[in-house]
């Protein structure tokens, strides 16, 4: 297990857990809505199987979304407070518009981390 790569360096990257070198997705570009979630069937490097999981097994990645969007927010919300003070508006505004700037990034990061974590860490057999 030692010689696999950080899960949570190859997830930042989008890259395959297991080998940290193919990629996840097809379209590097988050932003595409059309092909925003299409991720490849495997890894063209080591052949992990990106796909061949239970149906809904991505709904998972939520959870992860949402730590992601909780974590981005408290440390906004602090540096704002120190910068603005109390000013709902200062707090508030700037929280929404990065969420809807940053929601194909954190899509995308939380399914490669919970892809990530699931090879890991719960498909030992496969």
């Amino acid at each position: 297990m030692s010689n696999k790569p950080n899960i949570i360096f190859t997830a930042l990257k989008l890259r395959c857990p297991n080998c940290g070198k193919g990629k996840l997705f097809v379209n590097p570009n988050a932003y595409n809505y059309k092909t925003m979630a299409l991720m490849n069937d495997q890894c063209d490097h080591c052949g992990s199987s990106f796909s061949n999981r239970e149906p809904g097994f991505y709904w998972g990645s939520m959870y992860v979304s949402y730590a992601i969007s909780t974590s981005l927010i408290v440390f906004n919300l602090i540096w704002l407070f120190l910068i603005f003070g109390w000013n709902m508006w200062a707090l508030i505004v700037p929280n929404v518009v990065m969420m809807i700037v940053m929601a194909p990034l954190n899509f995308r990061l939380s399914r490669a981390w919970w892809l990530g974590l699931n090879m890991r860490y719960f498909n030992k057999g496969q």
